[in-house]
């Protein structure tokens, strides 16, 4: 466990006459088993409160051994040896992480007081959620952010895209739930003023992240603003149960290290993967596995690269969106660019079928015949026609 091996608080959130203790010290002087006992005897929404007043303590507990350097909280005179992707062996060592460590000691902190949860990304953002139930027997989640604990709160209303009492039927039969998160219902009990201020400092809550969507946005202050934030702040929120969760925070985190060193273990990590990528949203561009796709097709290595493809589009098992199967038909074009001749008819027509797949799907499926007819022509022009 990574948890058993930190120290709270970190040197750079405390006075130096403040001493360290190990951090499940703090979180098992925190009595919340007994806690959580004793007010689930008083009745339920003396129940509920217990347990979102653990969640918070928990949160802040592990908000305090840790520390984000790439922030507004970095202290101006601290610059770590950090490139975003600090390997959780490191962690410890360090004290130094983002969401996904921030969010992994979180879960074993949350195990290890007996808090039932499960693990949610959302745009490039990791957390927890928490189950819990209304008084009026209807289900929601508490989202728990140690990396931000002033987010936590209930995000019933924050949510949209089916009923939460779904969710465990659908990861019995994909493997992780969906929903869609508002960002900007959920921003706004936090918002002193504009919503792109909040944003500016957690640039998750745009689909898309980064300042330069932001400043776009800030930019558009007419008409189309208010449609256009509309549209950015809808976010595909995916939900892991904990064991499921912490794989992929580990693999995805061994990803992004080894695409950057072009590991040799990337393909073993990639396989380890499958199904199980954090960021999908089909609305955007997917740089990273077009690259991967390309790196392994160049090297003549198309079982990667096949694979690569197969894996990633497994993780949107759950969406029924047609632009899943027209993804799938462009990066087996890609594929097939850099393929033997004797090879690229299989590509292509599987490429077609990926596209008549999505046209079928689609209210608008002329969006989608126009490239299975650019595919149909390309197998043409290598004397194969389609069957």
């Amino acid at each position: 466990m990574y948890s058993e091996r930190l120290l709270s608080p970190h040197p750079y959130r405390t006075a130096e006459n403040i001493s360290q203790q190990p951090l499940l010290d703090v979180i098992d002087k925190l009595d919340i088993p007994a806690r959580l006992a004793l007010a689930e005897n008083t009745g339920p929404a003396a129940a509920r409160e217990a347990l979102q007043a653990a969640v918070d303590e928990t949160s802040i507990a592990v908000n305090r051994s840790l520390w984000y350097p790439i922030s507004s909280r970095t202290k101006p005179d601290y610059v770590p040896d950090f490139s975003g992707s600090v390997p959780f062996e490191s962690m410890a060592e360090a004290q130094v992480t983002n969401c996904y460590g921030y969010t992994m000691v979180l879960s074993e902190c949350f195990e290890r007081v007996g808090i039932p949860h499960y693990i949610g990304t959302a745009s490039q953002h990791v957390f927890a959620l928490v189950p819990v139930i209304h008084d009026d027997d209807k289900p929601s989640f508490y989202f728990a952010d140690a990396l931000t604990p002033e987010f936590n709160h209930d995000i019933q209303l924050d949510l949209s895209g089916g009923p939460i009492e779904e969710t465990d039927q659908l990861i019995g039969q994909y493997g992780r739930a969906a929903f869609m998160l508002h960002a900007d219902r959920f921003a706004r009990q936090f918002m002193s003023g504009d919503f792109l201020q909040v944003a500016a400092k957690n640039d998750w809550l745009i689909n898309g992240g980064g300042s330069e969507t932001i400043q776009r946005i800030n930019d558009m202050r007419d008409d189309r603003w208010a449609s256009k934030l509309h549209q950015v702040t809808k976010l595909i929120m995916s939900v892991y149960p904990v064991e499921t969760g912490r794989q992929m925070l580990a693999y995805y985190h061994q990803l992004l290290a080894e695409t950057a060193a072009d590991s040799p273990s990337l393909t073993q990590t990639l396989q380890n993967m499958h199904g199980l990528h954090p960021i999908i949203d089909v609305r955007n561009p997917h740089p990273d596995i077009a690259m991967l796709v390309d790196r392994f097709a160049k090297r003549q290595d198309f079982a990667s690269a096949e694979m690569t493809i197969d894996g990633y589009l497994a993780s949107f098992a759950v969406s029924q969106d047609p632009r899943v199967d027209s993804l799938r038909g462009d990066l087996l074009r890609k594929l097939a660019r850099h393929t033997p001749a004797h090879l690229q008819p299989n590509y292509f027509l599987q490429a077609v079928e990926a596209y008549d797949a999505a046209a079928r799907k689609s209210r608008y499926p002329e969006n989608f015949a126009a490239k299975a007819q650019k595919a149909t022509k390309l197998l043409g022009s290598l004397g194969i026609a389609e069957a």
